[in-house]
């Protein structure tokens, strides 16, 4: 994050608790491997996680999309 930008959490109704929102800010989403489910950018290593994703339903369908890209490139190497 750059010096000088806060971030900002709050609860949305209908939204789980600890379920991040920002305002002012680009939220991106992850999908970790170490722990098998999404996460926000305060989460694991990247490393350890799949993503940037623009949105949280984008990296639940994150294994998914691998498993098309390599089936994919699979295909064209052949």
């Amino acid at each position: 994050m750059a010096i000088g930008m806060t971030r900002v959490y709050w609860r949305v109704p209908g939204t789980m608790l600890g379920e991040p929102q920002t305002i002012g800010a680009v939220m991106s989403w992850y999908y970790c491997l170490v722990h098998q489910r999404v996460e926000p950018e305060e989460g694991c290593a990247n490393a350890e996680r799949l993503g940037p994703y623009d949105t949280k339903a984008e990296a639940e369908n994150a294994l998914e999309l691998a498993r098309e890209r390599n089936a994919a490139f699979d295909a064209d190497e052949d």
